[in-house]
C-alpha cells in the first residue's frame, strides 16, 4: 500500500469513528430529550385531569358534563387518550378514543409508574396513571352515586408513534449526512494527500535517476520550509559529502600509485642494468642494496597506506592508560640520541606538577615521531629542535618547534591530507611521501586530542597536540612508560 493510501485508510477510519461516535451520541441525547418530552406531556394529561376532580365531603366529584372546554386535556393530533373510571371499573369520563387500558385494570402502586401497552392493531401507547382518594371515606354514602365516589383513577395515554416518526428521521438524516461527509472525505483528502506527497514523489523519481558514477544530479528542494525541505536539503548535504569523499579517495588513489610507481621504477631500472652485463660482485652488492632500501621505502608506503584506509571503529584504541606525559617525553627522546640530529633535539618543562594524560605509549611515541622526522626534515642541522609540555586550564599541550623554512598560508591548511607536499618541499628535493602529518592527526583523533599547525615562511614551524589534563595518580600507581 502507497503512503497515499496509509494516510488515506487512518484519515477515514478515525473520521468514521468520529462520525459514528457523533451520530450515535447525538441520536441518543435527541430519543433522550424526546423521552422526556413525551412523559412530562403524559403527566401534564394526568395534572388536568386531577385537576378538574373535586374533593368533597360527600366523596370525590367528577361531573363529566359540567367542566368548561379549557379543563379537559387537548388532543389536537389524535395522539393523547385518556379516561376516568370509579369504583368497579366503571368509565366516567373519556376522550373520543379512550385508551383500551382504561377500565380492565385495578390501580396498583407498582404500576404507578407510565408504562407501554400495544393495542390490538399494534400501535405503542406510554400509559400512566393516577389514583384520588376520597379524603374521609366513611363520609361517603353507601348508596351508589353518580356524583360523588369513593375515589377515582385517572388513566392517560400517549402514543410513542411521534417520537418514533422523529427519532426514525434523524437516524436517516445523520446517516446520510455521515456518508455524504464521508465520501466527500475520501476524495478530498487524496486530493490533499496527493498534493502534500507530490515533492515527495518528484525527489524519489530524481533519486531513481541517479547513477552510481554521476555525483551531479541533486533532489528537488521544495520552497515550503517545512519537513519535506528539510529532508532534500539534508539528502543533497548527504549527496555533497558522498561526492567530496569520493572525490578524495579517487585523488588518495592516484596519488598512491603515483607514490610506488617512483620507487618501482627506480628499483626495476637498477635491476634491469645489473643484468645487462656480468658485474663485479661489488657492484651486485651495491644494486641489492638500492633494491633493499626501495623495497623498504615501498613497505613503509603500504603500511601507512593500510593504516589509513582503516575505520575509525577498526583502528579505536581501547587500552588507554594514565601517563605522565612530560617524563614519558623526556624518556622517549633518549631514543633520538643516535639520530643525526639528535644534539639539536631539546625537551623543556617548567612545571612542578604532573601532566597526566590518557594514551596508548606507542602511538604516542609514532606520533612524536612524526612530528619530530618532520621538523628535522625541514630544518638546517644545528638549528634547534624543541619539545615542550605546557599543562593548563584543564589541558595540557605537547609542542615540536624547529625554526626551518616554514609553510606558506596557502599550504598549511592542507598539510594533513594524505600526499600533500609543498611546492618548497618538491622543488628543493627534500624526502617524503606527505603521509607522516596525516598519520600523526589519525592517531592524535584516535587518543582523543586535537593537533593543530602553526608556521610562518623563513622562520619555522610549530605543531601542537592537545590532550585533556586527568587528575595524577600515586607514584605508585604510574605505570612505567614504554615508547
Amino acid at each position: 500500500m502507497t503512503l497515499t493510501g496509509r494516510l488515506i485508510t487512518f484519515f477515514l477510519t478515525g473520521l468514521a469513528v468520529v462520525l459514528v461516535g457523533f451520530s450515535g451520541t447525538l441520536y441518543l441525547l435527541a430519543r433522550g430529550h424526546l423521552a422526556r418530552q413525551r412523559d412530562d406531556r403524559l403527566r401534564a394529561t394526568l395534572d388536568t385531569l386531577a385537576a378538574s376532580a373535586e374533593l368533597e365531603p360527600g366523596g370525590v366529584e367528577w361531573e363529566p358534563h359540567g367542566r368548561p372546554p379549557s379543563s379537559r386535556p387537548r388532543d389536537d393530533e389524535g395522539a393523547i387518550r385518556w379516561a376516568v373510571t370509579g369504583p368497579g371499573g366503571k368509565i366516567l369520563d373519556r376522550s373520543t378514543d379512550p385508551p383500551e387500558y382504561a377500565g380492565l385494570h385495578v390501580f396498583d402502586a407498582d404500576t404507578a409508574r407510565p408504562f407501554w401497552y400495544d393495542d390490538p392493531d399494534g400501535r405503542r401507547w406510554r400509559v400512566g396513571e393516577r389514583r384520588i382518594d376520597d379524603r374521609a371515606p366513611e363520609q361517603v354514602s353507601k348508596e351508589p352515586s353518580e356524583k360523588f365516589h369513593k375515589y377515582l383513577i385517572l388513566t392517560a395515554a400517549v402514543s410513542g408513534e411521534p417520537t418514533e416518526a422523529v427519532l426514525t428521521r434523524l437516524a436517516a438524516v445523520l446517516t446520510g449526512t455521515s456518508v455524504v461527509v464521508w465520501l466527500v472525505s475520501l476524495v478530498g483528502g487524496r486530493w490533499v494527500c496527493r498534493s502534500a506527497l507530490r515533492p515527495v514523489t518528484r525527489m524519489a523519481a530524481d533519486a531513481r535517476a541517479m547513477t552510481a558514477d554521476d555525483f551531479t544530479g541533486r533532489l528537488p528542494v521544495p520552497k515550503t520550509e517545512d519537513e519535506l525541505a528539510e529532508l532534500g536539503s539534508a539528502f543533497n548535504g548527504l549527496l555533497d559529502r558522498v561526492r567530496e569523499a569520493y572525490e578524495r579517495q579517487r585523488q588518495f588513489a592516484g596519488n598512491a600509485s603515483h607514490q610506488f610507481r617512483t620507487p618501482l621504477a627506480a628499483l626495476l631500472g637498477q635491476v634491469e642494468v645489473c643484468l645487462r652485463h656480468p658485474r663485479e660482485p661489488g657492484e651486485y652488492q651495491r644494486v641489492l642494496s638500492i633494491a633493499l632500501a626501495q623495497g623498504r621505502h615501498l613497505r613503509q608506503i603500504l603500511d601507512a597506506l593500510l593504516y589509513l584506509s582503516r575505520a575509525d571503529a577498526d583502528a579505536a584504541v581501547t587500552d588507554l592508560a594514565p601517563l605522565d606525559l612530560a617524563r614519558w617525553a623526556e624518556d622517549h627522546l633518549k631514543d633520538w640520541a643516535g639520530h643525526p640530529r639528535g644534539a639539536d633535539v631539546r625537551f623543556e618543562y617548567a612545571a612542578v606538577s604532573p601532566a597526566t594524560i590518557r594514551a596508548h605509549a606507542p602511538l604516542l611515541g609514532q606520533l612524536l615521531d612524526n612530528l619530530l622526522d618532520n621538523a628535522c626534515k625541514y630544518s638546517q642541522p644545528g638549528t634547534p629542535v624543541v619539545v615542550r609540555v605546557l599543562p593548563g586550564n584543564g589541558e595540557v599541550v605537547l609542542t615540536v618547534e624547529d625554526r626551518g623554512v616554514g609553510i606558506s598560508p596557502g599550504d598549511l591548511a592542507r598539510v594533513f591530507d594524505p600526499f600533500f607536499r609543498s611546492e618548497a618541499a618538491r622543488t628543493t628535493g627534500r624526502p617524503g611521501v606527505g603521509l607522516g602529518l596525516t598519520i600523526a592527526q589519525r592517531i592524535c583523533t584516535l587518543l582523543g586530542g586535537r593537533l593543530t599547525a602553526e608556521s610562518e615562511p623563513g622562520v619555522g614551524s610549530r605543531f601542537a597536540v592537545t590532550f585533556p589534563l586527568v587528575p595524577p595518580l600515586p607514584p605508585a600507581d604510574i605505570p612505567p612508560v614504554t615508547g
